[in-house]
């Protein structure tokens, strides 16, 4: 959100989703690397991003689920991507 370029690789047309993960991240760790987000170099500060096409999870204790910075509910969650069923407008 706000213009920071999460999964800049991120192909729309490839069937796949791209999964970015962040440590627990304090807020003011997140505002004092605003700059390096915003240049796309989350993974400099130990976030990681990988291409996948399903997935699930699923934990002991109740765990927030956020996509695109709202939240969905909480685990457990089953995740597919089916090629060609997600429409975006540029």
């Amino acid at each position: 959100g706000g213009g920071i370029p999460i999964a800049p690789q991120a192909d729309p047309q490839s069937g796949k989703l791209r999964l970015t993960l962040f440590p627990d991240w304090s807020r003011g760790y997140v505002l004092r690397h605003i700059p390096a987000l915003y240049r796309g170099q989350f993974e400099k500060l130990g976030g990681t991003d990988i291409e996948i096409q399903d997935l699930s999870a699923h934990a002991e204790e109740s765990v927030w689920i956020d996509v695109d910075g709202e939240s969905k509910g909480t685990l457990p969650l089953k995740v597919t991507c089916l090629p060609g069923h997600l429409r975006l407008c540029y």
